[in-house]
């Protein structure tokens, strides 16, 4: 474009003639990705697999930092239609993906530290007041819900119009996804924390009893049952369960992959440290976090390591795999970005206090909660900016959420960098519509803006 970037000595004489409202931080949003792919639940989706077909940040470059609570622990981000949902303390809050600006939010009367799902329109949680709730996913507005015997730390699946969630009254509840109805419960004996799997009309669960259970999807029967004394949520890939058990003898983990249709064991990773990270599976590798520091990578068909990376400290949270890249936080506050291939860090970020949970990607973005009460979102640095725009303009055109307005003779100050831009005639300038607040006659514009670099 033919525009003239002043000094920063002329930026502040003209800025000290205007009034300019104050502009928070900034907003910048990372180039356009081929592929979307919506993180609609825990670890992406039914499967568990933790894996993204979105190109994911190459920096630790943040495009939004948002507080949403005083902490948010264990519960990772659903992200989806543009918009990030996580639980944090007593809430549910709904942030804009590329904006990070609250949406709305949602208050229960007790902990919540599950991660939402994300299906036809609404998001589902559960809490530790022992009930499952359904919301409209754009407004907020409580759909349904329905009580369990006992406090919730287990995640919602949604798949098929049906709701899998687990309780610590040891049973696992399928419900239904419009209207909260029960169509079937299991009981286990034990506490269930595990997320189910979901796939190929069958459900993959955990609990405390020290087995992982196999049950038809519709119909809540047992296929199969295998001891190993669950830790975490199993993943389903290419016919296979990977899932951790734990040796209560010697107080070590160990990686399981199993056959998805009849429990058989495939092959066994034995005697490493304690992991409640759940596994992610792609390009023919599982990624796991451990309480030792590390995040390993093995083969997914024979389970020979094939990398490990130490960082500062234990791992809860889980990986999410794209773009070639590993995402993982840790209790030594940062979060980290791992070649998925050789392991080799790519970068890291330190966050304000420790970080248990798992990093979500959709839409070329990363999206990760921490202890400190914020989300963080990670892009690379191009595409919205906060600025403040005005001058004469000639025509204005609409297209979905984005206003396009054709110079005749405007200026926009631009923030972080703090810049002041010129735009002649015929020059064209786009803001999103939803966000910006300009006042618009036929012919002049003045206000604030977000506009699309």
């Amino acid at each position: 474009m033919g525009r003239k970037c002043l000094t920063i000595g002329i930026i502040l004489l003209f800025v000290g003639t205007c009034i300019i409202p104050a502009i928070a931080q900034n907003t910048e949003k990372p180039l356009p990705t081929s592929s979307t792919d919506w993180w609609t639940m825990f670890h992406h989706d039914s499967e568990h697999s933790g894996y993204s077909t979105s190109f994911a940040s190459d920096t630790n470059a943040t495009v939004w930092v948002s507080k949403v609570g005083d902490d948010v622990g264990f519960s990772s981000p659903a992200v989806v239609d543009g918009r990030v949902y996580i639980c944090s303390d007593y809430w549910l809050s709904c942030l804009d993906a590329n904006l990070g600006i609250r949406l709305w939010r949602y208050r229960v009367d007790d902990y919540v530290d599950t991660s939402p799902a994300v299906a036809d329109g609404k998001v589902y949680f559960g809490s530790q007041n022992c009930k499952v709730y359904c919301l409209n996913a754009k407004t907020g507005v409580k759909i349904w819900e329905y009580t369990t015997g006992d406090f919730i730390l287990s995640s919602p699946t949604v798949v098929n119009g049906k709701v899998y969630i687990g309780s610590s009254n040891g049973k696992l509840y399928c419900l239904e996804a419009g209207t909260g109805t029960k169509i079937w419960e299991y009981p286990t004996g034990f506490q269930i924390a595990d997320s189910p799997a979901v796939s190929n009309g069958k459900v993959y669960v955990g609990s405390s009893s020290g087995k992982i259970y196999c049950l038809d999807a519709n119909l809540g029967e047992e296929l199969w049952n295998r001891s190993m004394s669950g830790m975490s949520s199993p993943a389903i890939a290419n016919g296979k369960v990977y899932c951790i058990g734990y040796n209560q003898n010697n107080g070590t983990s160990d990686m399981h992959c199993l056959n998805a249709d009849d429990g058989t064991g495939l092959w066994v990773q034995s005697n490493l440290s304690i992991m409640k990270s759940s596994p992610a599976v792609a390009y023919g590798k599982v990624y796991v976090g451990s309480f030792d520091k590390n995040v390993y990578c093995f083969n997914a068909d024979t389970g020979v390591k094939i990398w490990n990376y130490t960082t500062g400290d234990l791992i809860w949270g889980s990986a999410a795999v794209a773009d070639e890249k590993v995402f993982i936080g840790s209790e030594d506050y940062k979060v980290y970005c791992l070649d998925a291939n050789t392991g080799e860090k790519i970068w890291d970020y330190t966050t304000g206090f420790e970080v248990a949970s798992s990093p979500a990607v959709a839409d070329g973005k990363v999206y990760i909660g921490s202890f400190d009460g914020n989300v963080y979102c990670f892009g690379n640095q191009s595409g919205v900016k906060k600025a403040f725009i005005f001058g004469r303009y000639a025509n204005l055109t609409t297209e979905g959420d984005n206003i396009t307005i054709e110079a005749v003779n405007l200026r926009m100050i631009l923030f972080k960098p703090f810049e002041l831009q010129h735009y002649i005639a015929g020059e064209k300038i786009t803001f999103l519509q939803n966000y910006s607040r300009p006042l618009i006659t036929p012919r002049f514009i003045i206000g604030r803006v977000y506009v699309v670099i």
